[in-house]
C-alpha cells in the first residue's frame, strides 16, 4: 500500500483506508491498547528495562549497556509487548558480549541482593552482534533468546554460567519465582503500589515508581463521547495489570467494560496455564472481545497490528487503527506499507472520524 491508497482528513491527522471507508459506519465495537495509545508510556517502561539491567549488570558500569534505540529495534519484530519478556532477552544478549571471568564476577554480584535501581549512560552494544541477535528472534520470546545465547556461550566456554545466570534472574514467568520479574516491577510501581499488588517488599530500593511519570494522551471529552456512540460497548486489551490502567484513568468502568476486558499482567500473575495464547500478538482475545461484531481495534505498535491481522484470519469483522504517538514517522510507514484500515495522529481524533454516528 501507499499514501495515495488513503483518504487524508484534518489536515493529514488521519490517514482513512479507501476500502475502509464504507465499513467506517458499520463498526460497532471498540477495543483499545493502552501503553501509546490512551497512555504516554514513553518515559516509563523503557525506562525501567534500562534500569533493571542497569541493577543486574551492575557490576560492569562502563559495558556496553542497552539504549532505547535498540529497545526500539526489539520492539519492532512484533513479539515482545510484555517487557518482562523484552528485559530478559537483552540480559541474555548482554550476557554473551562478558568474557568468563566477566560472568563470574557477574554470578557473585547477583548473589548479593543488597542492590537499587542506577541508570548507567549508554554506550551502546556492539552494532554486528546485536543485529545478528535480532535476526535469530522468530517467534519465542523467551526461547528464541535462550537458543542464541546458549549458542553463543558454547563458543564462549561460558554454558555453566549462563545457566547459573539464569536461575539467579529467574525466567519472566511471574514475580515469585523470578527476580528479574520482581526488580522490574518494583522500578515501575514504586515500594507503596508494589506490596499493594504483590504484598510483599520489593528487592530493590525506591520509593517512587516509574509509573508517576506517565500521562494520559486520552481526553475524558473524548471517553465520554465515544463511550455514547458506541453504547458502552468499548474494551481494553493491554499487557497492563488492571491496578495499573485505574492508577492512570480514573472511573475507568465508566468508560469500559472492565470484566470482560484483558490486563494481560493479571492473567501472567494468577498462573493462567495457557498464557500464551493470550498474550500479544494472539487474537485469541480479540477475537473473543469482537464477538464476530464489525470491531476497530485501536493500538500503537507492530504487534498490536499483527495481532489485528491473525484475527482477520478468522473473522473480515476485524478492523486495526493505528496511532502515531510523538510523530513516528517509521511506524507511520509500517502501517501504511501493512495496510492499516486507519491511521491517527492521537487517539483523540476518534471522536471526529466516528462524529457521522451522532443524532
Amino acid at each position: 500500500m501507499f499514501e495515495k491508497d488513503y483518504v487524508l482528513l484534518d489536515g493529514g491527522r488521519v490517514f482513512l483506508n479507501k476500502e475502509f471507508t464504507e465499513k467506517l459506519v458499520t463498526i460497532e465495537r471498540l477495543v483499545f491498547d493502552c501503553d501509546g495509545v490512551l497512555i504516554n508510556t514513553n518515559n516509563s517502561y523503557r525506562k525501567t528495562i534500562k534500569q533493571t539491567l542497569s541493577i543486574i549488570f551492575k557490576p560492569f558500569p562502563q559495558k556496553k549497556i542497552i539504549g532505547f534505540t535498540e529497545i526500539e529495534k526489539l520492539k519492532f519484530t512484533g513479539i515482545y509487548n510484555n517487557d518482562w519478556d523484552s528485559t530478559y532477552a537483552l540480559a541474555l544478549f548482554l550476557f554473551t558480549t562478558l568474557s568468563k571471568d566477566q560472568t563470574r564476577s557477574l554470578i557473585n554480584w547477583l548473589k548479593n541482593k543488597n542492590i537499587e535501581p542506577s541508570t548507567v549512560d549508554r554506550v551502546g552494544p556492539v552494532d554486528l552482534e546485536y543485529e545478528n541477535f535480532l535476526k535469530n528472534i522468530r517467534g519465542d520470546p523467551i526461547g528464541d533468546p535462550e537458543k542464541y545465547a546458549e549458542e553463543v556461550c558454547v563458543k564462549n566456554g561460558t554454558c555453566e554460567e549462563l545457566k547459573e545466570f539464569i536461575e539467579l534472574i529467574g525466567k519472566p514467568l511471574n514475580v515469585r519465582e523470578s527476580f528479574l520479574a520482581k526488580a522490574f516491577d518494583a522500578i515501575y510501581y514504586g515500594e507503596r503500589l508494589f506490596k499493594r499488588i504483590y504484598n510483599m517488599n520489593p528487592p530493590v530500593n525506591v520509593k517512587k515508581g516509574n509509573i508517576e511519570v506517565e500521562k494520559l494522551y486520552v481526553k475524558k471529552s473524548t471517553l465520554s463521547t465515544l463511550k455514547k456512540l458506541f453504547d458502552h460497548k468499548m474494551y481494553l486489551l493491554t499487557g497492563r495489570s488492571r491496578i495499573s490502567v485505574e492508577y492512570k484513568i480514573e472511573n475507568l468502568q465508566e468508560y469500559f467494560d472492565v470484566e470482560k476486558s484483558f490486563f494481560i499482567e493479571d492473567i501472567v500473575r494468577e498462573g493462567c496455564t495457557n498464557v500464551n495464547e493470550l498474550k500479544k500478538p494472539s487474537p485469541t482475545p480479540l477475537l473473543q472481545l469482537a464477538c464476530d461484531q464489525p470491531t476497530l481495534y485501536v493500538g500503537d505498535a507492530t504487534e498490536d497490528l499483527l495481532l489485528a491481522k491473525k484475527a482477520k484470519e478468522s473473522s473480515q469483522n476485524i478492523f486495526f487503527a493505528g496511532i502515531i504517538a510523538e510523530n513516528n514517522n517509521a511506524v507511520k510507514k509500517y502501517f501504511i506499507e501493512s495496510n492499516a484500515d486507519l491511521i491517527l495522529s492521537n487517539v483523540n481524533m476518534l471522536q471526529k472520524v466516528f462524529k457521522n454516528r451522532c443524532g
